[in-house]
């Protein structure tokens, strides 16, 4: 079954080896109610896919892939705007 056209919603931290399953899946798309680890946001970042942290209601943090969102309506945070070299 394709999973371009699917979300990958998780319960806990957006941890290093969910986005692997991610990425091996094809699923473009993965939003956490907490935070990414650093590696999971690198990774995430070098890959194309859009990591999505912090999700509650309609506030949430985007670490990688914000290009991929329609953002009208939403609570954003700024780290997405962050320098992109730092942590490398």
């Amino acid at each position: 079954m394709p999973l371009s056209e699917y979300v990958l919603l998780v319960s806990g931290r957006g941890g290093f080896e969910i986005i692997q399953k991610a990425i091996v899946g094809g699923v473009p798309v993965v939003a956490s109610v907490s935070a990414p680890s650093g590696l999971a946001v690198r990774l995430a970042r070098e890959m194309g896919l859009t990591l999505v942290g912090f999700l509650r209601g309609k506030r949430f943090i985007v670490y990688a892939g914000e290009e991929r969102l329609s953002l009208a309506g939403a609570e954003v945070a700024a780290w997405f705007t962050m320098d992109r070299n730092k942590g490398k």
